[in-house]
């Protein structure tokens, strides 16, 4: 695992698409660290993939983050703490 800084409101990062080419900017408009089990609805909708539901959300980022856990020897959790970031597309 790279050990990255957290994101910062204001913040632009370069979105890449899957062949890591660039697709847009983003502007970070909010950050917030919440447990697993602590994201809400909004968060799965406004998150943009799959179906938007927290079911949906849940599920399958449960399946990604119990991969990243184990990768580093840990055991996921609902309490397991999560990077929340809001963007906006700036650019084009």
């Amino acid at each position: 695992m790279v050990n990255k800084p957290l994101p910062e409101v204001g913040s632009l990062s370069i979105v890449t698409d899957g062949e890591g080419d660039p697709a847009c900017v983003v502007e970070t408009i909010a950050v917030d660290i919440r447990g697993f089990g602590e994201v809400d609805a909004a968060f799965a909708f406004d998150y943009g993939e799959w179906d938007r539901t927290l079911e949906t959300w849940r599920a399958r980022c449960w399946e990604f983050n119990t991969l990243r856990c184990h990768a580093i020897g840990k055991i996921p959790t609902p309490e397991m703490p999560l990077i929340c970031e809001r963007f906006i597309v700036v650019y084009p």
